[in-house]
């Protein structure tokens, strides 16, 4: 997890110092990521397809400037299916079935409240993947800079995810006061064990 946050600032500062090396390092910190939840058959080859594909960036990092916007639109586009799948009719909510699996059955006010919490988090997923494809679009036209693109991709997104990601669970303490919630740090640890 700690190497996926480094992820956004890490790039940036490859944007700011105009460094490919910190930006191809900003993606294999996110691949190394990826090998330290597991490791197996397809994973050595997604990492092996991945680090080839860096080495094209590297030796043609002038006209791959785009390839750096790829990995954040993958990203917020797997979570949006993820989440947005949940909202199908017949299938339970992602944010109940994680509160669930914590805690145990929900009750109707708090299935109805979580179900709410997974609209809006697919909505903001939404909203982002349409930015960072409009931001893509942008840089094959040349209408918009790269450093531009870089502060609203590394820093701008990852803030914004990490406030409503705390003001929910501000939100929701307050919300249910009757209820028993997990301190903060107990409800990363619950995210993190529902992955």
């Amino acid at each position: 997890m700690l190497l996926c946050l480094q992820y956004p600032l890490v790039n940036h500062f490859g944007v700011v110092q105009d460094s490919t090396n910190l930006r191809l390092l900003s993606l294999l910190l996110v691949v190394l990521a990826v090998i330290g939840f597991r490791l197996d058959l397809r994973r050595l080859i997604a990492m092996a397809l991945t680090l080839t594909v860096f080495s094209l960036a590297y030796r043609y990092q002038a006209s791959w400037s785009w390839f750096y916007l790829i990995f954040p639109l993958a990203l917020s586009v797997l979570a949006l299916g993820v989440f947005a799948s949940t909202l199908l009719p017949g299938r339970e909510p992602l944010v109940t079935r994680i509160g669930e699996s914590a805690r145990g059955p929900l009750s109707p006010a708090m299935r109805k409240y979580t179900r709410r919490v997974t609209v809006l988090w697919t909505f903001l997923l939404t909203a982002i993947s349409a930015e960072v494809a409009i931001l893509l679009y942008l840089q094959f036209t040349q209408y918009v800079s790269v450093l531009l693109e870089s502060w609203l991709v590394n820093i701008v997104n990852p803030v914004v995810i990490v406030l409503v990601f705390i003001g929910e669970f501000a939100f929701r303490r307050w919300y249910f006061p009757g209820h028993r919630h997990p301190n903060f740090r107990d409800y990363l640890r619950i995210v993190m064990d529902s992955r």
